[in-house]
């Protein structure tokens, strides 16, 4: 199997919640996971990789629309120059066919995470410069901070399905072992999912920040896949 699924780290994750969000980001992200669908005990062999090939096309569409997000991202908050340089770093680590998925998603996620600290470390220039912006470019700031939003909403959805499917793999030992390749593979997908969401807690807060010094209204959309809910990606060993 080319691809790798989720569940793994011994780590909490309720990403996205930060004191910043004081107005709505608070319930609207915390653990923000829908329940998994089409998983349950009586799982077959069969039924399981189905509910894995889901997962791994789910994970494949967030990671496209997480590269568009984030590039509008760095388009509404930095200059041109800045944009096309990162764009240009993404691209490159999209396209080298001599890393692995994991290392992509590592490399992909730490320059999203250094474009978060950033926006920190220019905060207050930033801020001002918004200010004096017209009323196009903060809709577009706004519209920007949201897509991104939306993608760690998919990601969250994602690490809860898989560790819905873990679960029930897991309580079948018959199970288990005819799918000891698939869960050989949980742990990487496991840390590929926590520097992602990990990242966009990062890059997310600190637009948030940026935004709201500026005065500009950020509607942060509501996870639209279910109810929300904490997603503990448990130890995997």
């Amino acid at each position: 199997m080319k691809k790798i699924f989720a569940t793994g780290l011994c780590v909490s994750i309720m990403v996205l919640g930060s004191n910043v969000f004081a107005f709505e980001m608070p319930s609207a992200i915390k653990g923000a996971a829908s329940a998994a669908t089409g998983i349950s005990s009586s799982l077959t062999p069969t039924s399981a990789r189905s509910s894995i090939t889901t997962i791994n096309n789910k994970l494949s569409a967030a990671d496209f629309t997480l590269q568009n997000a984030f590039n509008s991202l760095v388009a509404a908050l930095s200059s041109t120059e800045k944009a096309t340089e990162i764009k240009s770093k993404v691209d490159a680590i999209k396209s080298n066919k001599d890393l692995s998925k994991a290392e992509q998603s590592a490399k992909i996620a730490q320059i999203i995470s250094d474009y978060g600290t950033a926006l920190q470390e220019e905060q207050a220039t930033l801020a001002e410069q918004l200010k004096n912006t017209n009323e196009e470019k903060r809709t577009e700031v706004a519209n920007a901070i949201s897509s991104v939003v939306l993608v760690s909403y998919q990601y969250l959805n994602i690490a809860n399905d898989c560790k819905s499917l873990t679960t029930s793999i897991s309580a079948n030992p018959t199970l288990a072992i005819g799918l000891a390749p698939e869960l050989k593979n949980l742990k990487d997908m496991g840390v590929m999912l926590k520097n992602n969401i990990l990242s966009l807690k990062n890059v997310t807060t600190q637009a948030v920040t940026v935004a709201k010094a500026s005065g500009i209204n950020v509607n942060i959309p509501k996870n639209e896949a279910g109810k929300a809910k904490q997603v503990d990606l448990s130890d995997i060993n």
